[in-house]
C-alpha cells in the first residue's frame, strides 16, 4: 500500500502546529509511494531563532512519523534559504 500525503500530514500535525506558531508553514509531498518531501516555508513573521537545525528537525520528523506507524523510504527536507 502506498503512503498518502494525508497520513503524513496527520502524523506531522503537532509539528506543523508548533511551526505555525513560530511563523512557518509545513508543506508535505509523497513521491514514488514512500518517499516524503517536507518543505518548511518562512512567513513574514517567522522566528529565525525558533527553527532547530535541519539535522535535528529530520530526526524529529522521523520520530514523529514512526510514532504514528508511518514508514518512509526517503525523507527529504527543504529549509528556508539561509537557515541551518
Amino acid at each position: 500500500m502506498s503512503l498518502t500525503v494525508e497520513a503524513v500530514r496527520t502524523a506531522l500535525h503537532p509539528l506543523s502546529s508548533a511551526l505555525n506558531a513560530d511563523g512557518y508553514l509545513l508543506h508535505v509531498a509523497v513521491h514514488s509511494g514512500s518517499a516524503v518531501h517536507v518543505r518548511v516555508e518562512a512567513g513574514p513573521e517567522a522566528c529565525a531563532d525558533c527553527l532547530v537545525p535541519k539535522a535535528l528537525f529530520a530526526d524529529i520528523l522521523r520520530q514523529r512519523l514512526g510514532e504514528d506507524g508511518v514508514t518512509v523510504s526517503t525523507l527529504d527536507i527543504e529549509y528556508p534559504e539561509g537557515e541551518h
